[in-house]
Formats: C-alpha cells, structure tokens, sequence
C-alpha cells in the first residue's frame, strides 16, 4: 500500500503535494499525475478554447445586435423630433407672413389716410382760407390714424 502525505491535495483530479519539507513520499509517485495532466491540457485548452470563442462570438454578436437595434430606435427619435421640428417651423412662418400681411395692409391704409390729409392740407394751405384750415387742423389732430402713424414710427425708431 502506498503511504500518502497528508500535505497531497487533489487540484482538478492531480495530486501535489504542497510541503516543501516533507519527504514521506517518493516525487515518481506524483510524476504518473503529473504526465497525465500533461496530457489533458492540450484537449483543456481546445475546449476551453472553442467555449470561449463560440461565447465570445455570440456575446459580441448579441452586443452589436443590441447597438444595432438601439441606433435604429435613435434614429426614429431623431426622424419624428426633425418633422415635428419642421412643422412648427412651417407654422411659425405661416403666422409671421399672415401677420406681416396685416401689418402691411394697415401701413397701406395708414398711408393712403395721411396721402388723403396731406392733399386736403395743401389744397387748404394754397386757399388761403385760415378759418378752414383752423377747422382742418383740429380734424387732424384728432385723427386717429395720424396717432397710430406717429407711435408705429417711434416704436420702430426705438427698435433700430
């Protein structure tokens, strides 16, 4: 019967012995375990190898799947936050032009109004009749239309 040391322990089915100094035993009778490991590394290593190959292609694969399927979720977001975008925008320019055009049609009435004044002023003017003109220019001062002339070219004066 072979006497075993008390210090062999058994790592993945190999004996070692892990005292330096003892001696009860012969090292030949852990060299045929020894040998044996020898040979079942390179078999190990195969598959551990192929294991870990097979895993780490499926897990990179699953990864870049994972990126692939969350950049194409972004882009869709990117896509409706663009179009929502673009309408707003296209909305915001129908008011600017519907406004502008308002805007530009009351300049128009204001003009053809003070147009209107200014002829009946010179016309006024060239008669020489004071007291009409005296009348007219009570007319014009309460002339809304010259007030809203008078502010509209302040307000715009203030903003330059």
């Amino acid at each position: 019967m072979k006497m075993i040391c008390v210090s062999v322990t058994r790592i993945q089915n190999i004996s070692l012995c892990i005292s330096l100094k003892h001696s009860s035993h012969e090292i030949t009778e852990l060299s045929g375990d020894i040998e044996f490991k020898l040979q079942l590394e390179p078999i190990l290593n195969h598959i551990t190898k192929q294991k870990l190959n097979t895993s780490l292609s499926s897990l990179y694969q699953n990864r870049k799947d994972g990126v692939t399927t969350r950049g194409k979720m972004w882009h869709t977001v990117v896509d409706q936050t663009v179009k929502k975008l673009h309408k707003e925008l296209d909305d915001m320019k129908k008011e600017n032009k519907a406004e502008l055009l308002k805007q530009k049609g009351d300049i128009e009435e204001m003009i053809g109004k003070t147009d209107e004044i200014i002829r009946k002023a010179t016309k006024l003017q060239r008669s020489n009749n004071t007291m009409e003109m005296r009348a007219f220019r009570s007319v014009i001062e309460g002339q809304e239309t010259i007030k809203r002339l008078n502010s509209a070219l302040i307000r715009r004066s203030a903003n330059a």
